[in-house]
């Protein structure tokens, strides 16, 4: 990813699930306060879906926190949120 964009892969490293929403918290505290960020593409891997699950709801009870939060399959030129973090 380009300069202002940060992977973050919590679903590859076998962590258990509190253990990888505590990373999570971390990592994204780090970015926001370290700055120069533009977008978080958060990984979270296959698997049952516990971790994708918690990830998603994690995001969505951060209000205010991000500007949007994009899932991975809303990802694409034509989602306004997408070309809006673009451009």
């Amino acid at each position: 990813m380009g300069i202002g964009f940060k992977k973050l892969d919590i679903g590859h490293n076998k962590f258990s699930l509190d253990t990888a929403l505590s990373v999570l918290e971390t990592e994204i505290s780090k970015l926001q306060f370290g700055g120069g960020n533009r977008c978080v593409k958060i990984i979270h891997g296959h698997g049952r879906g516990a971790l994708r699950t918690a990830v998603r709801s994690w995001c969505c009870e951060q209000e205010g926190r991000f500007r949007a939060v994009i899932f991975g399959e809303d990802y694409d030129i034509f989602h306004k949120e997408t070309s809006d973090m673009r451009a």
